[in-house]
Order: C-alpha cells, then structure tokens, then sequence
C-alpha cells in the first residue's frame, strides 16, 4: 500500500467487515479514502442448538445449529462422542448446521468448534452439548400408586415411609408434597427416590401428594396422586362391643327384612363391620362405618351365623372387639 502506517486506532472497530479510511498518501501528502477489511478475532460462540429436544429415537434426523458473533468469514466443525471417543462429522466449513442421523441408542455428546477463516488457530471457541438417543418411543407416565408402610392414622412424631409406584417414561423423577391444612409445602424435590421418609411433629388430618414426571419431560409434572393422612396425639383405646341384637328373634323366613344392631361403650368414633356365614364361609355384607344398624333380608333357609367387628376411628387395628350370633332362617311358617 502507499499510505502511511501510522497507528490509525482502527481497535475501536468491533465488528469485522470492510471500512473506508481517510489517510494520507506518501507519494503526494494528499487526502484519500481507503477501502480496509478489518478483522476482528473475538469470536464467541453463543448457542448450540438441535431442532429436536433430547431424547430422540435412533435413526431419526436431528439438525444441529451454531450461533456466533465475531471474525470476519467463521468456519464450523462438527464433533460427536458415542462414549467410546470423539469423532468429526462434520469438518471446518461455513455451513453452521449438520444433519446427524444416530444409529444406536446411548448418551452422546455433541461438540462444535469455530474460527474464523484468516485464524492461525486450530479452534476459536467451542461448546458442548449433552444428548440421549433411545430405542422406542416411551410410553406415558402413570402413577399408579401412593402407599404408607403404616396406615392411617398413626401417633405424632412415627417414622412414616411413603412410597410412589409408577409405570412409563425412560427415567422417573418423583416429588413429594405435605398439607398440613395450612397449604401445601415441598418437602423432597425431584429425584430419582421413589420414597420419602415422613415424621409429623403436629396431630391433623394430613394430605400427602406426589409428582412424577420423565427426566426429559419439559412439563413441571406429568402424572400426581394425593391420598389423605391423619395424625393424631395418642393410641386411641380399644373399643368394646357390648351387644348384638336383632328385632325380630330367631327363627324367621326368608325373604324378611331384619334389623341387625350392635352397641358398643364411647361415645364418638366407633366404626362397624357386619359380616354373614350361611354355612359356606364368612362374607362382609356392610364395611366399617359409623352406622351400627344392617338391613340383613335372607333369601335361602339355614343355620347363620352374624357377627359385628368394632373399632376406633383412628384405630391402627384391623378390629377393637367382635361378636357373633346365630340365627336360624325356615322355609315357611309352621
């Protein structure tokens, strides 16, 4: 060139690109405008993207994008690690995409390199980005059960094991939730334990809810239950079953109505559970409920046997206190 080569300050250009430069030329000490390329080196590599979010079934086409600022002409290389090394797929050109079809499923790891064209440099900046390839779609996420390994109620500060079981997904997360009736609190955030260990310090009727959700789930949650907790202060006292009685006395025909009633000592909380033997083996016929009457209407004429189970409320037995009669059906009158 014939202009001089004076420090022109030319790095207060950021970008790179062509330039006119008034200077002075040698020959003649004259004005003259210059048409410069000034080349910034500062390239940075801001994202590397997939058109398809991770994870992809094998073999389908997944198109990977580079975004970058700076130098003047970048140039692109493509690496993939398939956990056994790194490979280049794609060598430095100016295409900033690559379209890569994996063949086999695994945890891959895919790498850009740039640099511009007139770089001296092997790479400029780089990234890397995490990816899983599986075999098939999964299916659906569902939580199909939350269970307590001791049943409701038990008394305040019991160690209280809840365990989530679901079905679906590649890799399950589960969340853990307790309302205490004040508002629901998070007390074991996501992660691959499907149990939390729970110690009430406070007597309430307690619900306990779980997420779950895929680790590759873009949804907050995919699949929740809630089932309900009571806690109470102490082990409640057996209850005692005092009575069983009928209001028409044995025998009777079938086909009538009769009237079974149990009466049992405390004034709240009692539950009963009728049950009925023909002959061939005992039946529940009404489950554990407040109500101490059965409706009981015989249909087949033979020797019975009824009996009454009775228990707390917050009861952790399966019965408090029982009791069994008999009672004969007839085919007629005589």
């Amino acid at each position: 060139m014939d202009f001089s080569s004076q420090d022109t300050g030319l790095n207060v250009f950021e970008r790179s690109g062509y330039y006119y430069i008034s200077g002075l030329r040698q020959k003649d000490n004259r004005s003259s405008l210059f048409l410069v390329k000034l080349l910034n080196k500062n390239i940075q590599l801001t994202a590397v993207k997939t058109d398809l979010r991770t994870p992809q079934v094998k073999n389908t086409s997944i198109q990977v994008t580079v975004r970058a600022i700076g130098g003047v002409e970048k140039l692109y290389k493509f690496w993939i690690n398939d956990g056994t090394g790194w490979k280049v797929v794609q060598n430095y050109s100016t295409s900033n995409t690559f379209n890569w079809i994996p063949t086999a499923t695994g945890e891959y790891q895919i790498s850009v390199y740039v640099k511009d064209k007139y770089s001296t440099s092997i790479v400029d900046a780089y990234k890397i980005i995490n990816y899983t390839i599986i075999n098939e779609v999964p299916s659906p996420i569902i939580l199909t059960n939350v269970r307590t390994d001791l049943v409701s109620p038990q008394v305040k500060n019991t160690n209280i094991q809840v365990t989530a079981e679901a079905t679906g997904g590649i890799e399950k997360l589960y969340q853990f939730w307790i309302n205490d009736g004040n508002g629901w609190k998070v007390v074991q955030n996501y992660s691959t334990s499907n149990t939390f260990n729970w110690v009430p310090t406070a007597t309430s009727e307690y619900q306990i809810s779980v997420y779950v959700k895929d680790k590759y789930s873009t949804s907050i949650v995919d699949a929740y239950k809630i089932i309900n907790y009571t806690i109470i202060n102490e082990v409640p006292s057996p209850v005692t079953l005092t009575n069983v009685r009928t209001d028409l006395v044995s025998p009777q025909v079938k086909n009538i109505s009769i009237q079974v009633t149990s009466e049992a000592m405390r004034e709240i909380g009692k539950m009963y559970k009728f049950w009925v033997n023909d002959g061939t083996g005992w039946k529940v016929v009404q489950n554990y409920s407040t109500n101490n009457t059965f409706n009981w209407v015989p249909t087949n004429a033979g020797e019975y046997q009824i009996s009454v189970y009775v228990k707390d409320k917050y009861s952790t037995r399966t019965v408090d206190d029982y009791k069994i009669i008999k009672y004969v059906i007839i085919d007629n009158e005589k």
